[in-house]
């Protein structure tokens, strides 16, 4: 502030920075004056926005490593489809295997999160995320000193660089968030994985704007001569005369809902609720930051990123992702599709499969039922394979398109359950209705490398997600071994009711049936069924366990389980995910092994681990590869 901006009484200029008088002089005092000169001079307020600009390149520089990365791997992705793969070829481990198999000895690990409020991400993304943490931390605190003599000589040093570092974050956070998105685009991660991050980056920005906020509180608190209650309400409640900036209170207040809202129980339990509620304070907060950063250097610069992805990540999702809305698709022209419910209460939907629509095995896709819930997306993966063809001739390299999608729903509360409340509406359980596709997201990213890199594929599905494994099991059976290295692929699926099996069934028997030169083997573990097929053998069976035997149920005269016999071996109980993949790098000694895992989260976390502890049988040389990849119900 000029000196003579206002009037000073001439009482006031001589006297010392002690005296309270100065004080709330302010530049009226010459001595405060000076020393506010000294102070800005020694710790400059504009020098703090520089924390924002590292904070940005910190954020670039991940996303940059990691893009390199995911365009070479396309790149032997698309080379591998071109190249002739053998089953003799050298598949030893060298040492960049055994050096990845230490990495994936650590990352892999994963903790169980019945309790956890956000999701636990693996091992891995922990590492990541505390590599954050360390270097915000260290921005944020290195510099002293964190506060002024006096609030009057400027705001605390430590509260404006914080502010720039949330507002760096700001892109990152919403990037994140989007279901399609610069982030998938660059580095190949689908939205559901980044979701997780975009989680753990929310609650970082919220701490940061807390560590923002507090020294504020302090210092108006503290201030000799001018502090007090008076100044905090000051300070966070109105406009301070000559200041641009407006309280920071209510975007705080936004992000803290933001955050809590975001918890994983109350997402789940009221997701609909969550989703609109989400939206909606996430506007609110983004104009609120405008209104409280008042356009001070370049804190405005981060916000217009931060919109330019917004809008980018929600065009490209209008115009290229939704098929009612798809630049090369007729406009508000919704699919055709026949929703029936199955045994042991899921929904079966069949799609009318859009045009042009390619996607690979294990994407997902959002549907939009345009008469039942207009205004709800709902996430669902495609049980469907890509194409339809026949069981291991040439021609199945040149099979055509499957014209329909088809997913698999487990009905559980909100949306499911009305679904399958319609269906009983009508005699034979079924509708036909109008839906609209957003699609499809997710998957592996490099799909051509799996049969032409590993020798062995191991799926494991736990209830409905088998969706997710139905494709690949499909698309895997059909392949010739001529133009492939792969040479078995194992589904082991776990599933509560003995008529959960009818999910699926046609689907097995088709696989089975397709089976060319991969060999098909499918492993059925049924954990429950009241008086069912398998409840007389459950006493031998918990023997049998307690022995350390293999579980089997063998002979039952059961239709049902006659018909899950003819597609693979039925077990009673859960399986060992340790044992099963064992079994698979025993079966396949020195080749390579790829881990699918797609149902709830203990089972999903088991796997990890037993893929974790595979690690070492590559260190041994006993198999050159153990890779997982994980899909999960929700995000």
């Amino acid at each position: 502030m000029d000196m003579g901006s206002k009037e000073c009484d001439p009482s006031v200029a001589a006297l010392p920075v002690s005296d309270p008088r100065c004080v709330k002089a302010m530049e009226c005092c010459t001595a405060f004056y000076a020393a506010e000169n000294a102070s800005q001079a020694e710790t400059p307020w504009a020098g703090q926005f520089v924390y924002g600009h590292w904070t940005a390149y910190y954020w670039i520089a991940a996303v940059g490593v990691l893009a390199v990365w995911h365009a070479c791997n396309t790149i032997m992705d698309r080379r591998a489809s071109s190249r002739p793969a053998s089953s003799t070829q050298q598949s030893g481990a060298g040492a960049l295997d055994k050096a990845r198999a230490l990495g994936r000895f650590a990352f892999y690990r994963s903790k169980g999160q019945r309790y956890s409020c956000i999701a636990l991400p693996r091992a891995g993304l922990v590492v990541f995320l505390l590599i954050t943490v360390v270097f915000l931390a260290a921005i944020i605190f290195a510099e002293r000193p964190y506060y002024r003599p006096h609030f009057g000589y400027g705001s605390p040093p430590i509260a404006i660089r914080c502010g720039l570092i949330a507002f760096a974050c700001h892109p990152i956070l919403i990037a994140l968030a989007g279901k399609a998105n610069i982030v998938t685009l660059l580095t190949g991660i689908s939205h559901e994985r980044l979701n997780i991050v975009h989680q753990w980056v929310g609650w970082i920005v919220f701490v940061v704007s807390l560590i923002h906020t507090i020294p504020f509180f302090l210092a108006s608190v503290r201030d000799r001569g001018n502090g007090g209650f008076q100044r905090v309400k000051s300070e966070f409640y109105y406009n301070s005369p000559g200041v641009s900036e407006y309280s920071g209170t209510p975007p705080l207040a936004m992000l803290f809902g933001l955050c809590v809202f975001s918890i994983r129980q109350v997402r789940e339990r009221f997701y609909e609720s969550f989703y609109v509620g989400h939206i909606l304070l996430s506007i609110t907060y983004l104009g609120l930051l405008f209104w409280h950063s008042g356009n001070e250097r370049d804190s405005w610069a981060y916000l217009w990123v931060t919109l330019a992805v917004w809008l980018a990540s929600w065009l490209v999702r209008l115009f290229w992702c939704m098929r009612s809305t798809n630049v090369r698709s007729p406009w508000f022209v919704g699919a055709q599709a026949t929703v029936q419910l199955l045994p042991a209460n899921l929904v079966r939907i069949e799609v009318d499969r859009p045009e042009s629509f390619n996607f690979t095995p294990a994407q997902h896709c959002f549907l939009r039922f345009n008469r039942l819930a207009p205004y709800d997306h709902h996430p669902f993966t495609i049980a469907s394979a890509p194409t339809r063809g026949g069981g291991g001739s040439d021609d199945d390299e040149k099979a055509k398109e499957s014209t329909t999608l088809v997913f698999l729903v487990k009905v559980r509360d909100g949306f499911t359950r009305r679904l399958a409340a319609q269906c009983k509406v009508s005699e034979d359980e079924a509708f036909d209705t109008s839906v609209s596709v957003d699609g499809p997201y997710g998957g592996f990213p490099y799909p051509r490398r799996l049969e032409q890199r590993y020798d062995s594929i191991l799926l494991v599905a736990g209830g409905s997600g088998v969706s997710a494994c139905l494709p690949w099991l499909l698309h895997m059976a059909a392949l010739t071994r001529r133009r492939v290295r792969l040479d078995s692929i194992t589904l082991v699926w776990v599933f509560r009711d003995p008529q959960s099996f009818e999910w699926a069934a046609k689907e097995l028997q088709q696989a089975v049936g397709a089976a060319g030169s991969v060999q098909v083997k499918v492993r059925l573990h049924v954990t429950g069924g009241d008086g069912g097929f398998l409840s007389e053998h459950s006493a031998q069976a918990g023997k049998d366990k307690e022995k350390g035997k293999e579980i089997r149920v063998d002979a039952v005269p059961d239709p049902l389980y006659e018909r899950m016999k003819a597609v693979g071996d039925v077990f009673p109980g859960r399986p060992e995910p340790r044992e099963d993949v064992k079994r698979e790098t025993t079966a396949v000694p020195g080749k390579r092994l790829f881990v699918f895992s797609c149902g709830p989260s203990g089972l999903n976390d088991a796997v990890a681990n037993a893929c974790a502890a595979e690690q070492k049988a590559v260190w041994r040389g006993d198999v050159a590869e153990v890779k997982l990849h994980v899909e999960t119900f929700s995000w």
